[in-house]
């Protein structure tokens, strides 16, 4: 019996991954409706994405092994190339904004590094807790950086930029391994690694010193940690590792946790089995490991935060409902909504806000219906999902301080291709959005991938994220910390096609599902 539920409930869990990305596929294919933060590329979705799956197919056609140990180039000279691209790039092209938290953040930090808490954003931090954390991260940075006079022209701005290089550039080597363990092969690990430079490693979101970009290792991090726990070595310290990281994640980005919501399901779901002695004694030292590690971290939290000079009222907090209620204004599509945080900075307690809230809540969906909540729901996949640039350009005063060009050929035609008003930047958005749906249509194929426990924490956390999106306010940047699973459920997708036409070409007898065969020809000659 056990087994019949652990065997549905794996089911399920891809079943339902494949569903909800193909769904999102067919809005993205065939809806032409107006919404907010529409953007429009050189070519409709459709041929894109075509173009697109006829270049992954011909590329992988023209593979002939994939199990082969050869290597096929070195990831971590490619890492280097990668990071002195990006750090010449976006020397070139680097802005300020100063109308949203980015600025708000930086801002803060700086008076944090100097000293100056007397005007610190204290209402602002106490209302949005998660930045918190970020603001302390970057004050050190900038205080580093008035040390060593390095970049201090730019108070500090520039080695923030570096360092979120530095760690997109990590997160793609990351990414890579992952890729190359699953399938014991580099050639779709590069596959994936190209898919991730295009979509992440170059995009222009380096530059927005932010949690986004800042947060996104923090997820491949966890889910190559429980990767790695599959060897069986080391696993109190690996666990110990991921229950880190999700603290700190969490507390960078609140959905850097999912990854680690994900693992704690997907191991529930494995005990449906059954427990032994040594699991249940494994089970136990884990938990004592979360009990006592939690209680400690938050401590130094708050002590960190403490030390920046923040005075933090907990009764401003905005909550989560704020954050459902804005992801179901009809206005914007679930997207930022002034008028909501009006609402919700605009009373005192906690209590009184949470009421006000949840009869913002219902009376939305009462007015919504059945299918006006569909229809909701509907333009706020497109808002989400039909960008490949992730909302690049759209919120804020993007460049609303733009430097002088650093040279005379580099920088006017990087700003041309990256600055939403350049004269190329419908090429760089168009590429960008044809890797993006060639991603997201790859990523359903996750329904074909292997059973195990890596690949369902894979899908449960695309799961995760989906409906996360769903419930709470709705924008495209909030996919960045996720489109390396993206890619990663995509890669193996690829990598199974690769199989298939490798047996298909070899008469069936080659490749895993040829081995498969040539086994259970073995067992029938010996009966």
């Amino acid at each position: 019996m056990n087994k019949k539920i652990y065997a549905f409930l794996t089911k399920a869990v891809f079943v339902l991954c494949t569903v909800l990305i193909a769904i999102i596929m067919m809005i993205n294919l065939f809806s032409f409706t107006e919404y907010t933060g529409k953007k429009t590329f050189a070519m409709p979705n459709i041929v894109l994405l075509s173009i697109g799956t006829l270049c992954v197919v011909l590329a992988l056609a023209a593979c002939e092994n994939f199990h082969n140990k050869k290597r096929h180039g070195d990831i971590k000279r490619a890492s280097v190339i990668l990071f002195l691209l990006q750090g010449y790039t976006f020397f070139n092209i680097y802005f300020i904004s100063h109308q949203w938290d980015a600025w708000n953040i930086f801002c803060d930090a700086q008076r944090i590094a100097q000293g100056q808490t007397e005007e610190l954003s204290h209402f602002y931090f106490s209302s949005y807790p998660n930045n918190q954390f970020i603001v302390f991260v970057m004050s050190l940075l900038i205080k580093l950086d008035r040390s060593w006079g390095i970049f201090d022209t730019d108070h500090g701005l520039l080695l923030i930029i570096l360092i979120q290089c530095a760690l997109t550039t990590v997160a793609g080597k990351i990414l890579f391994d992952i890729i190359k363990e699953y399938t014991n092969t580099e050639k779709i690990a590069w596959f994936g690694w190209a898919f991730y430079v295009v979509l992440l490693g170059l995009s222009g979101w380096n530059i927005v010193t932010y949690t986004d970009i800042t947060g996104m290792i923090v997820p491949l991090l966890i889910l190559r940690l429980y990767q790695l726990l599959q060897n069986g070595k080391n696993k109190y310290l690996i666990w110990f590792g991921m229950i880190s990281l999700s603290f700190w994640g969490f507390k960078i980005k609140p959905t850097a946790v999912i990854v680690f919501l994900a693992i704690l399901l997907a191991e529930l779901i494995e005990m449906i089995k059954g427990l032994d002695k040594q699991k249940k004694k494994s089970f136990a030292v884990i938990a004592l490991i979360g009990v006592i590690s939690l209680p400690v971290y938050s401590g130094i939290f708050t002590a960190m935060i403490e030390s920046t000079g923040l005075e933090i009222d907990a009764e401003a907090n905005v909550g989560p409902l704020h954050m459902v209620m804005m992801g179901l204004n009809p206005e914007n599509h679930g997207g930022y909504y002034d008028d909501d945080v009006q609402l919700s900075m605009g009373i005192k307690t906690k209590e009184e806000r949470m009421k006000a809230q949840k009869e913002v809540i219902k009376q939305r969906m009462a007015d919504y219906g059945f299918t006006g909540f569909v229809h909701h729901l509907w333009k706020k996949t497109l808002m989400i999902y039909n960008d490949g640039t992730f909302a690049w350009g759209y919120e804020g005063g993007f460049f609303d301080e733009v430097f002088e060009d650093k040279n005379l050929l580099a920088a006017p035609f990087l700003k041309k291709l990256y600055y939403t008003n350049g004269a190329y930047y419908k090429v760089l958005s168009t590429v960008e959005q044809l890797f993006w749906l060639t991603t997201l249509a790859f990523s359903a194929g996750i329904i074909i991938l292997k059973k195990n426990r890596m690949s369902m924490v894979l899908g449960l956390s695309l799961i995760g994220i989906i409906l996360f999106i769903y419930i709470f306010e709705a924008r495209a940047r909030y996919l960045i910390l996720y489109v390396p699973f993206f890619i990663i459920a995509a890669s193996l997708t690829m990598y199974h096609l690769a199989e298939y036409l490798k047996e298909r070409t070899d008469g069936g007898n080659t490749g895993t599902h040829g081995n498969v065969k040539k086994a259970k020809a073995k067992k029938k000659k010996k009966r």
